[in-house]
Parts: C-alpha cells; sequence; structure tokens
C-alpha cells in the first residue's frame, strides 16, 4: 500500500479525527483562514470565512444530518485537491453530494459542499 501525503493525507486525518470524536483534533486541521462554500438551498448556505466560523458551520452542518447514515462511495484526489462523494440515507430518503477539499502544506485552506439537499435528508420523515 503506497503512503498518502499531500491533500489525501491531510483530509484522511481530519475523517479519522471526526470518526475518533475529537473534533479540536480534526479543526486544528482548518487552515486559519480557510473557506467554507455551501449551496443556497441549505440554510447553512453561503461562504463561511476562518477556522472558528467554519469548525461552528461544520459543526452545525453534521448535527443537522447526523441522525441517519452517511456512506462515501467514491473518492477521487490529487495532491491538492480531494473530492469525497457521499450517499446518505435519513428514512426513506436518499441524498448524494461531494464534497471537495484543498489543502496545503497540512492544512485544508477550502471546502466547497456540492449537494442541494442538507435540509431536505435532514427534514425527512424517519421510518420506524
Amino acid at each position: 500500500m503506497v503512503a498518502m501525503s499531500g491533500a489525501p493525507a491531510t483530509v484522511q486525518a481530519r475523517l479519522d479525527a471526526l470518526a475518533a470524536g475529537d473534533r479540536e483534533r480534526a479543526d486544528a486541521l482548518l487552515a486559519e483562514d480557510v473557506v467554507l462554500r455551501i449551496p443556497a438551498k441549505s440554510s447553512l448556505a453561503g461562504v463561511h470565512n476562518g477556522r472558528d466560523e467554519v469548525a461552528r458551520a461544520l459543526a452545525a452542518l453534521d448535527a443537522l444530518t447526523s441522525p441517519g447514515e452517511m456512506l462515501e462511495y467514491t473518492r477521487f484526489s490529487s495532491q491538492e485537491r480531494v473530492m469525497l462523494f457521499y450517499e446518505h440515507h435519513l428514512g426513506g430518503a436518499v441524498a448524494r453530494s461531494a464534497v471537495i477539499h484543498r489543502a496545503t502544506d497540512g492544512l485544508i485552506t477550502e471546502i466547497d459542499v456540492l449537494s442541494g439537499y442538507v435540509d431536505d435528508v435532514a427534514r425527512a420523515p424517519l421510518r420506524r
């Protein structure tokens, strides 16, 4: 197996920290001047700037989608970018999204969420 470096290693380190429940370690991988862009359909829509604001927006996004199951199903990467494709299952609803991360020098500098379905998934009725 080839060791990851560049953006793939940085993004994977953040995902590993989140999976371990260590948001502080995950947020430390965000650059001080990181930019997060979320599409207009979401209640979190807009451009979020700076580590603290982006960390809050990402935590809110996680809370919005946390009742369901998020499955990564494809990943494309280069040394500078990682694009993750997700399928989110909540009740009977399924939404697909892509998230592009850009990283430099071991820190994530930009995140683009390419999905208009975040709120739709969060409002989907739960199947009991």
